[in-house]
C-alpha cells in the first residue's frame, strides 16, 4: 500500500535538495544586496538584483521574482538611489511584458510601489520611460492604456507643475473634478487673453475622446449647466456667459443629444472664438466622426494626443 499522504509540510532535512538551496541562496542574495546598500556600492547591488531577477523569472518564479524586483527598487529608493530604482522598474515592466501578465489590479500596484518612492524631479528620463512603458503594456485594457497608470503619470507631472503632460494623461482617468482642478492651477500661469480656452480646450478634448459622462462633469464644476442657469434674473444680475463658455455648453448640448445638426450650428454661430486655438478645428472633426459618424481623412488626431502626452517621456 502506498504511504499515507503528509498531514504537515516536510521538515527542512527531508525537503528536496534543491528546494532548500535556492531558499538560502535567496536569503544569501538579499543580505548580500542589504550590505552593498549599506556600504553605498548602488550600482553593484542593482547589478546582484539583476542578477537574481533574471535567475527567478528563468525558473518561471514569477511572483517572486516580482516581489524581489519591486522591493529592491523601494530599497534603492530609500537610499535616494532613485535613477537605480526607475531602471529596475523598467525591468519589471519588460517582464511583464515578456512573461504576458494582464494588467491586474496586483501588477498594476507593482509598477505604483515602485514610482510612489521616486520624489519630483528625481530620475526623470528612466521614470517617464517606466510608466510609458508601463501604458503601453497596459494598453490592451483600453487603446491608450490603463486609467490607473494615466493617473500615476498625470499625478507625477502635475507634483512638477508639468500642466500640459498631467492634463494630456488626466483626460483618460475619466475624473473631471481632477480636470477642473488641474486646470484651474494650470491657467494662472496663462497670458490674460487665453484663459478663458483653457476649459474649452479640455472639453472638446473629452468630447473627442466620446467621454461624455466625465466632460459633463468637468464643465459642470468649472462653469455650472449654463443652459439652465441663463435665466433672465441671472443673465441681469451676472452678465451673460462669456462666449467661450457659452460655446462649450452648446457643443456638451449637442454632443450629449446626438444632434449634429445642433452641433453644426453651434460650430458656424462660435467660429470666431473657436479660430482662437488652431487645435480646436481638429478636435472638432473628430467628435464629428466619433460622435455623430461623419466620414473624414485618415490622420490627425493620434499624433495630436501624442504631442500632448509628450511623446516618448524623454
Amino acid at each position: 500500500l502506498p504511504p499515507p499522504p503528509l498531514s504537515h509540510p516536510l521538515p527542512p532535512a527531508a525537503q528536496p535538495a534543491g528546494a532548500v538551496r535556492n531558499r538560502q541562496m535567496s536569503a544569501g542574495v538579499r543580505r548580500n544586496i542589504e550590505q552593498k546598500v549599506a556600504n553605498g556600492e548602488y550600482y553593484d547591488a542593482q547589478q546582484m538584483v539583476k542578477t537574481g531577477f533574471r535567475r527567478l523569472s528563468a525558473k518561471g518564479q514569477n511572483a517572486a521574482a516580482a516581489e524581489f524586483c519591486v522591493q529592491s527598487a523601494v530599497q534603492l529608493a530609500k537610499a535616494a538611489q532613485y535613477d537605480l530604482a526607475a531602471d529596475l522598474g523598467n525591468d519589471l515592466v519588460e517582464f511583464l511584458v515578456d512573461s504576458k501578465a494582464p494588467p491586474s489590479d496586483q501588477n498594476l500596484g507593482l509598477i505604483e510601489t515602485v514610482v510612489a518612492d521616486i520624489p519630483p524631479h528625481a530620475a526623470l528620463v528612466p521614470k517617464y520611460r517606466l510608466l510609458n512603458n508601463a501604458l503601453k503594456w497596459s494598453a490592451g485594457s483600453s487603446n491608450q492604456g490603463h486609467p490607473r497608470l494615466h493617473q500615476l503619470a498625470a499625478e507625477s507631472y502635475l507634483a512638477e507643475r508639468d500642466f500640459g503632460k498631467c492634463q494630456g494623461h488626466y483626460v483618460y482617468c475619466g475624473d473631471g473634478l481632477a480636470l477642473a482642478k488641474v486646470v484651474r492651477e494650470w491657467r494662472k500661469e496663462g497670458y490674460p487673453n487665453e484663459k478663458d480656452l483653457f476649459s474649452l480646450r479640455v472639453l472638446l478634448m473629452l468630447l473627442a475622446l466620446e467621454d461624455l459622462m466625465t466632460a459633463r462633469a468637468f464643465w459642470d464644476d468649472m462653469h455650472g449647466d449654463v443652459i439652465r442657469e441663463s435665466s433672465e434674473a441671472a443673465t441681469e444680475a451676472l452678465g451673460p456667459p462669456e462666449p467661450v463658455v457659452q460655446c462649450g455648453s452648446f457643443l456638451l448640448a449637442a454632443c450629449e443629444a446626438k444632434n449634429l445638426e445642433f452641433f453644426r450650428a453651434v460650430r458656424g454661430k462660435y467660429a470666431l472664438a473657436l479660430r482662437r486655438d488652431s487645435t480646436f478645428e481638429q478636435y472638432l472633426t473628430e467628435i464629428e466622426a466619433r460622435r455623430f459618424g461623419v466620414r473624414k481623412q485618415q490622420g490627425g488626431i493620434g499624433a495630436l494626443f501624442n504631442m500632448l502626452l509628450g511623446g516618448g517621456g524623454e
